[in-house]
């Protein structure tokens, strides 16, 4: 499923792709038996998240393995929403944008 949004001046691609090999390992899994029955009879999997973003014709990539989301398309929009505010996902790209913007940013890409 993919998404775009525009935020903080940043131009948003999003793309969830269902990661079947996941599951999460029961001695560090803080989900209940009760949450993890609704993975194991598909009404719940784990998705990888991948995010571009682009700013002025650049863009950068970052990625978030293992949501836990749902199979329906409305529930699951609004799960990541509240997954990239609540968690503040979307923080560390934009202080990306705002180190590569700043004169901190990569010598490579500095002009002499």
């Amino acid at each position: 499923m993919k998404f775009e949004f525009e935020y903080e001046n940043i131009q948003f691609f999003l793309e969830l792709v269902e990661n079947k090999g996941y599951y999460p390992h029961p001695i560090t899994n803080p989900m209940s038996e009760e949450e993890l029955d609704g993975f194991d009879s598909g009404e719940y999997g784990f998705f990888d998240l991948f995010i571009i973003s682009e700013k002025n014709g650049e863009k950068l990539s970052h990625y978030k393995p293992a949501l836990a989301l749902s199979f329906d398309p409305e529930d699951m929009q609004v799960e990541l929403e509240e997954i990239l505010f609540e968690e503040n996902l979307l923080e560390p790209v934009i202080n990306h944008w705002n180190y590569e913007e700043s004169d901190l940013g990569p010598k490579w890409k500095k002009s002499e």
